[in-house]
């Protein structure tokens, strides 16, 4: 949004009264007092203040270096440009920190343009800050400079506002940013002469769009200079400028050598020259004479540099053909061209060449692309060469290399082809003589197998018949047989009765198993053959077991009795029982009961009390059949019964006088007399008692 400032001409009504009281200029004590130049360049900055006259931004760049140069030895100059660039409502910047010289001042104006809208009281309320954060020692004032009315508060209601803008012709008919801002800036005025910075304002322009003056004045008085100065054009631009200068400068320094001189602006020679009213060394401007120039500060005769009227380009600028300093033709800056422009016989335009991302072929090999440059803002064409095996075709480059791959060779019919790349890597297939028989990977060959159609033979276990390929050459069609078939002769035949597939079994002392043959079918096929130590047995190799006892035999283990059994190898192997209970104790094999062992015996019918190892204990009778069997019973020459051992075998008897023998068989009924001596009454009585002892023993149950 574009802001246009449009004061009164009101160049012959300066406020003079202000002036009456100020002293002459004294040396400075210590630095210079600082002036911040505050330049508005909103986007009607750029339109001409009057009928062939610079553009209001070039006048203020010329005027602005004309009062830092006349007055280097009063100020120490800073610098503030708003808006920071063309967006309509961006902060202030300072681009001229303090002290600027004269020179930085113009390249400043030079790389700015105008445009955008009037931020006036931000503007100002960065001055305040900017100023504050230096720590100032001297005193430091700021001068305003805009030819717009202030604006871009976002919070001021556009339906009751008073507008800057001549487009804006009712409410809401525009933004808030479009309604005029007076008491903000008003306010960031007032903030700055509490600081102790006054604000002097000047209105550059003319006072025909609502009341700018008013508004002005507005701003100067709050910031302590009573009113504001206007200016219509350059000149009078300059006189408000100095005018402010000289009234605000109350001291100064030497700011140059006396006698020194140079070129100024507008054709002038500055001379350095020792002030009286001042007490310092300063700069004094003369113009110099028509068709003269400054050079090295001296005027010198000028001659024309080209034809009135004439425009060229110069870089990025267009120049035009104008009397310049002296009245002579020179080449001056017309236009700056802007981003995504360029000067072209003297003059700006787009230089957006063509759309970028759009593509076209400038040959066969050369692809054109639009592309655009991000800092100067325009589209050209890029060339660029298509890769080998590309050819630029349809404004792009393409492969060209995807019917083939080079130096492949293959068939067409009957005859053969190559696959060639031309001179750009493009590929085509290239035709050779016909073949007189068939083609096959690119070349004529020969039929390499000789039968006859539908003949058959086996090749190993596969069916083969004989038929004809693609080329119609006789080739062996292999085909397995059936399941259960092996081929033998040509045919398919059915398997003899086999086995069962992985049964093994004893071939003597071989393992045969059960495997498929080369035919196809299954048969039992030798295997391992055991070893010496061994035997074949249900197709395991196995070792021969040993018997370990009689079968029959029993025994007994502690109190475990154990007997002699078959084991499933066939062999025989002690196997425990239960292991006896107290009062039974274990004896020949089996659990027996436990017997007293005195004179009356305890055992059950059949069974005699034996004195064993752990204890008396009932064993069977064993009867003359047993003895005749092996056992180690006695025999008593009668057929009766025979005791394994006597109630008190091992004893020797102590009575009757007789001496005591080992031998039972010289003892008869017990006691203890030889078989040779004569017996005694007693011993002729030992027979019946025995009789009668044993009759009793029986009886017992």
């Amino acid at each position: 949004m574009r802001s246009t400032l449009k004061l009164a001409a009101l160049a012959a009504t300066l406020p003079v009264a202000l002036f009456a009281s100020r002293a002459e200029a004294v040396p400075c004590p210590t630095d210079l007092p600082v002036l911040l130049l505050v330049q508005d360049k909103s986007g009607s900055m750029d339109e001409v203040p009057c009928t062939g006259c610079p553009t209001k931004w070039d006048s203020s760049m010329t005027a602005v270096t004309n009062m830092t140069t006349k007055f280097s030895n009063r100020f120490d100059f800073g610098l503030e440009f708003y808006p920071a660039d063309s967006n309509s409502c961006s902060y202030g910047t300072i681009v001229g920190n303090v002290p600027i010289t004269p020179q930085d001042v113009h390249d400043q104006y030079s790389w700015e343009y105008p445009g955008g809208s009037t931020p006036t009281a931000v503007a100002l309320g960065n001055a305040k800050t900017y100023l504050q954060s230096l720590h100032l020692a001297v005193n430091a004032y700021v001068l305003l400079i805009t030819d717009g009315m202030p604006n871009c508060n976002s919070s001021l209601d556009p339906a009751t506002c008073a507008w800057t803008s001549s487009s804006c012709v009712g409410p809401n008919s525009c933004y808030a940013e479009s309604c005029l801002d007076d008491a903000a800036t008003r306010s960031a005025a007032a903030a700055l002469k509490a600081a102790g910075y006054p604000v002097y304002v000047v209105g550059f322009g003319d006072n025909s769009f609502f009341s700018n003056k008013a508004v002005l004045d507005g701003i100067a008085g709050s910031g302590g200079t009573a009113q504001s100065y206007v200016a219509t054009d350059e000149a009078s631009l300059t006189t408000a400028l100095d005018t402010i200068g000289a009234h605000i400068a109350n001291c100064c320094v030497n700011v140059c050598v006396q006698g020194t001189q140079q070129c100024g602006a507008n054709n002038a020679t500055i001379r350095c020259v020792f002030d009286s009213a001042q007490g310092c060394t300063a700069w004094t401007t003369s113009a110099c004479p028509p068709k003269t120039v400054c050079t090295s500060g001296s005027c010198v005769a000028c001659s024309d540099q080209c034809a009135a009227g004439a425009y060229r380009c110069s870089g990025s600028n267009s120049e035009k053909c104008v009397v310049g300093a002296g009245g002579c033709l020179v080449w001056e800056k017309y236009q700056t061209c802007g981003y995504g422009e360029i000067c072209q016989g003297g003059s700006c335009v787009s230089c957006s060449g063509c759309s970028s991302g759009d593509s076209k072929c400038l040959n066969a090999t050369t692809e054109q692309t639009c592309e655009w440059n991000l800092f100067t803002g325009c589209t050209e064409w890029a060339q660029d060469t298509c890769a080998r095996g590309s050819v630029c075709t349809g404004n792009a480059c393409a492969r060209c290399d995807t019917v083939c791959a080079a130096g492949t060779r293959g068939c067409s019919g009957n005859v053969p082809v190559e696959c060639k790349a031309d001179a750009y890597g493009c590929t085509t297939w290239s035709q050779e003589a016909a073949c007189s028989t068939f083609c096959s990977g690119g070349a004529c060959g020969v039929c390499g197998t000789s039968c006859t159609a539908g003949a058959k033979e086996c090749h190993a276990t596969k069916l083969a018949t004989c038929g004809k390929d693609v080329n119609n050459c006789p080739v062996w069609n292999e085909s397995d047989c059936a399941a259960g078939q092996y081929c033998s002769a040509g045919a398919c035949v059915a398997c003899p009765a086999g086995c069962t597939p992985g049964s093994k079994q004893c071939a003597g002392n071989q393992i045969m198993e059960c495997k498929q043959q080369a035919s196809g079918c299954y048969a039992l096929t030798p295997g391992a053959t055991c070893a010496a130590d061994q035997i074949c047995k249900s197709g395991s190799c196995i070792t021969p077991c040993k018997d370990d006892c009689a079968q029959g035999e029993a025994k007994c283990s502690g109190e475990v009795p154990y007997a002699c059994v078959t084991a499933p190898t066939g062999c025989t192997v002690w196997q425990p029982g239960t292991a006896c209970v107290a009062p039974k104790a274990c004896a020949e094999g089996a659990c027996r009961e436990k017997c007293s062992g005195g004179e009356i015996e305890t055992c059950s019918e059949g069974y005699l009390c034996k004195a064993l190892p752990n204890g008396h204990l009932c064993v069977p009778v064993k009867t003359a059949a047993d003895a005749g069997s092996g056992s180690n019973t006695g025999r008593d020459g009668g057929g009766g019964l025979i005791l394994d051992d006597p109630p008190d075998a091992g004893k020797k008897p102590d009575g009757g006088g007789g001496s005591g023998t080992d031998d039972p068989g010289a003892m008869v009924g017990g006691c203890g007399c030889s078989a040779g001596a004569a017996a005694s009454p007693l011993a002729l009585l030992a027979p019946l008692l025995f009789a009668g002892w044993a009759s009793r023993r029986r009886t017992r149950r």
